[in-house]
């Protein structure tokens, strides 16, 4: 019997331990010395990329472009020989990234058809002259749903028709955003009994079976990530082009946990959404300086940040014509800092009349989002500058992958007057308003259940209505993607002080559901109804956030006790 005492405190809770060192790690890939370090290179193209990253800097990029017939056409992948034997227990933690617009979209296919990323294989005997036998393990995305496919076969040496394979579906495809994946594999052939398989998906466990035919085909496994389309072989379906991402690869054997090889750090937090409306778009597009390509300067505004635009020269700029004249205070500019292809330095100016910097040129240093927040200005036009590279050497281009421009909000923003999260069970008495943290979790054990009330007082405003109002909470900790949703309270007599699980007010009408990823940063919930309900009532805004019933998923939101990030109300 697995001894999981030594492996997980409990199951639902494993990705809240600690990180500790063992001799249980057998590889590790994070890509940070820029290499694929030994694994076998399959077709091809792969590539290092610093454009969509898990952790770190680096992260791997498998292409596959189909073709009929040949083998590179239906298969890019990296693999390495004999990482597991036939008998014993392993681990194994990764991340993927499915892209989601621009020129690497992931199209869904047909439902038949699998497109495969994660590999154990069976390792050929090439003392016997054998070039390939089946898999244990698969994992893909079949339709829009990630999907695991395991078994093995009673008989040794196999034969194909005595592999017995189940599949089992871990959870939906969403697309631009990265995806963790845990699995813990314990091979025992020829004894189902003993055999077994567990599968996290974003810290919540998926998959967990015991008692089934695993392996037994020999000798050893290796282990495979890139793209694989077995269809490709005859004929292609819905799409002929495939792009993935990997990182945060880690392989442990028996003498290893889940926190170990479970991918660390994580995604940068999204940054604090502006207050005002984003003015640039395809509408308000004017003009540009001659030495762009005017065929795909709709790049440069079209929502998409995986597809940019061009342009060999210097001092390169794009015009915006706002509709009229607007007050400003924000913009930005993505880059991804990569190659000789991106964005030195960059500027805006405004046209009132005539045209001012609104400010200066600024290196472009960051992968993603280069913010400026500047002195209110008012403007009916605006133009984005730009530079290639700082030394303005000739061996650089300028590429814009996207611009924005936010008109100054006008909205009013409170932080919370008094907040508190309240937790169940043996918890119900206890109070914790004077946490730096407001939690939310539902677990199947009333324990551990937790959920977060707040509470503005917007008197002080002298606002009796409104047409938006968010409610936006830094969340500095997760363990798993899920459903936070956001409930009105009618009865504002609580306090967080004296708030208490068994003394709560009960949640009234859900408001927003909103999906927590597996990053932390900046979240809102649009309450606007509410809120103005409540503005043309007493005044003060109570609500209470909850997750779905037992999934076992924690997140912490920074509370108004925080040094900084604290919950507010933005009301307009």
């Amino acid at each position: 019997m697995t001894n999981w005492s030594g492996k997980l405190t409990s199951l639902g809770l494993a990705a809240l331990l600690p990180l500790v060192s063992s001799a249980g790690l057998l590889r590790t890939e994070t890509f940070e010395d820029q290499n694929f370090n030994g694994w076998i290179e399959t077709n091809g193209p792969r590539s290092i990329v610093t454009n969509h990253v898990r952790a770190g800097t680096y992260a791997g990029k498998h292409t596959l472009i189909g073709q009929v017939g040949v083998n590179a056409g239906y298969k890019n992948e990296s693999w390495r020989d004999r990482i597991f034997n036939d008998v014993g227990e392993y681990w194994i933690g990764f991340s993927v990234y499915i892209v989601d617009g621009g020129t690497e979209d992931w199209i869904f296919d047909q439902y038949s058809h699998d497109s495969i990323f994660f590999q154990v294989l069976h390792a050929p005997d090439y003392n016997l002259g054998e070039t390939g036998k089946g898999y244990p393990i698969k994992m893909h995305i079949r339709g829009d749903e990630f999907t695991i496919t395991h078994g093995g076969s009673t008989v040794n040496p196999h034969t194909s028709s005595s592999r017995i394979y189940t599949s089992s579906i871990i959870g939906p495809v969403v697309k631009g955003q990265w995806h963790d994946f845990v699995l813990y594999m314990k091979f025992d052939p020829p004894n189902p009994a003993n055999c077994a398989i567990k599968v996290w998906h974003n810290g919540a466990l998926k998959v967990d079976k015991s008692d089934f035919v695993f392996g037994n085909e020999g000798p050893g496994y290796h282990v495979k990530f890139g793209i694989y389309q077995p269809d490709w072989r005859t004929s292609f379906a819905d799409v002929d082009k495939r792009w993935i991402y990997h990182d945060e690869i880690r392989i442990g054997d028996s003498n290893s946990n889940y926190n170990e090889v479970a991918p660390t750090g994580s995604a940068p937090p999204p940054p604090p959404p502006p207050s005002g409306n984003d003015l640039v778009s395809a509408a308000t597009y004017a003009t540009a300086s001659s030495s762009w390509n005017a065929s795909n300067i709709v790049k440069a505004h079209d929502d998409d940040t995986a597809t940019g635009v061009g342009n060999a020269n210097d001092n390169v700029w794009i015009e915006y014509d706002l509709g009229g004249t607007k007050t400003l205070d924000y913009a930005r500019v993505w880059d991804d800092n990569s190659g000789t292809w991106q964005i030195g330095k960059w500027k805006l100016q405004y046209f009132d009349g005539s045209w001012h910097d609104a400010f200066g040129y600024t290196a472009a240093n960051s992968t993603g989002w280069n913010e400026v927040n500047f002195t209110d200005v008012s403007a009916s036009k605006i133009r984005f500058y730009f530079q290639d590279d700082i030394s303005q050497d000739s061996n650089h281009t300028v590429h814009v992958y996207e611009v924005e421009c936010y008109e100054a909000s006008t909205a009013v923003s409170r932080v919370a007057d008094e907040d508190a999260f309240v937790r169940g069970g043996s918890n119900s008495a206890n109070n914790y308003g004077s946490d730096a943290n407001l939690k939310v979790k539902d677990a199947n054990t009333a324990d551990v259940d937790r959920q977060t009330y707040l509470k503005f007082d917007l008197n002080s405003t002298g606002l009796t209505g409104c047409t938006s109002a968010k409610l936006r909470l830094y969340c500095n900790y997760v363990d798993g993607m899920e459903t936070v949703t956001a409930f009105a309270v009618t009865n504002d007599g609580w306090t967080e002080s004296n708030i208490r699980w068994n003394n709560k007010p009960p949640s009234g009408s859900t408001l927003q559901g909103v999906s927590v990823g597996t990053s932390g940063g900046w979240y809102e919930w649009d309450v606007t109804s509410f809120v103005d309900t409540q503005l043309g009532g007493d005044g003060i805004v109570s609500i209470v956030l909850k997750h779905p019933a037992s999934t076992d998923i924690q997140h912490r939101f920074n509370s108004r006790e925080a040094s900084t990030n604290k919950p507010v109300l933005m009301i307009e």
